[in-house]
């Protein structure tokens, strides 16, 4: 009897021991596979650009694996870092493809600030407040670019390394990115949108739609069309953007015909007057593939 008993504990006890020793390698060996894949996917796995292929016709998987490369790459970052199958180590089980993920506000090394008015004239928005007996104000600030939608997050990429390849962009100012007023299905409320004011470049100098485009002259098919300023090459660029990779039309449009890119001299003049400050992209789910 007592031989049974003390086979039993000596059996437990090696049992024991052998999981003990064997946890820690097998963690050893996941994160092994772990930093594998991460290497693999800055380089192979997963391509960084897809450079041909529009972000509204992406699949959110397409643009899933789009993101998760660019946060492997130091491009973008996502809050919470990609997950990966142990049995398959190059596999993402987290974020899925509908997921919405949120991003660290700096994305190709331009940081997203918050804008409220885009007024130069103005910086911290002061205005009267509701009982017009004080003034609040509203001055730019980091907040957190959540609740994207994942083809969203590619676009929004796309447009900052533009911007900063060739307008030497370090801030982009910006009034919605992933959040807004109205019906949960609204494209801001949904992640799929972005509404542009302006940015800051490397010499300091700040270019906004309301003090660079609106203010400079009166409503016509495209108001900077011919000043030769920066402002013009500025707007041309995003407005070039914005029809290849969010929501335009079929045939593709120029700035002040009709499309679903709003801005000041958008030919609807209820859109016009609501986008003075900004320029609207948007994005449909499900992908368009005109």
């Amino acid at each position: 009897m007592m031989l049974s008993v003390v086979s039993r504990f000596v059996g437990r006890s090696l049992l024991f021991l052998t999981m003990s020793l064997s946890l820690p390698g097998q963690a050893h060996a996941q994160a092994e596979d772990e930093a594998e894949c991460r290497r693999l996917t800055k380089t192979s796995i997963f391509p960084v650009s897809r450079a041909d292929l529009p972000t509204r016709k992406m699949t959110r998987q397409q643009a899933l694996e789009i993101l998760v490369s660019l946060h492997e790459s130091g491009e973008v970052t996502l809050k919470s870092p990609p997950r990966y199958d142990p049995k398959n180590r190059c596999r993402v089980t987290s974020p899925q493809a509908a997921d919405k993920v949120e991003l660290e506000p700096t994305i190709a090394g331009v940081q997203f600030v918050y804008w409220k008015c885009g007024l130069k004239t103005n910086p911290t928005c002061r205005e009267w407040n509701k009982d017009k007996k004080d003034y609040v104000e509203s001055p730019p600030s980091v907040v957190a670019l959540n609740r994207l939608n994942v083809r969203n997050a590619v676009a929004l990429h796309r447009m900052a390394s533009l911007l900063k390849a060739r307008f030497g962009a370090t801030t982009l100012y910006h009034v919605g990115v992933g959040s807004g007023q109205g019906p949960s299905n609204d494209c801001h409320n949904d992640g799929r949108a972005l509404d542009f004011v302006g940015i800051k470049t490397t010499d300091g100098t700040i270019y906004t739609v309301y003090d660079d485009w609106t203010k400079q002259g009166k409503k016509g098919k495209f108001r900077l069309l011919g000043t030769g300023s920066v402002a013009e090459s500025l707007f041309s660029a995003l407005y070039d953007e914005g029809k290849k990779n969010w929501n335009d039309r079929n045939p593709p449009s120029q700035i002040g015909e009709s499309s679903e890119i709003l801005h000041p001299d958008h030919p609807n003049p209820t859109f016009s007057t609501t986008h003075s400050a900004h320029m609207h992209f948007d994005l449909s789910e499900p992908p368009r593939q005109y």
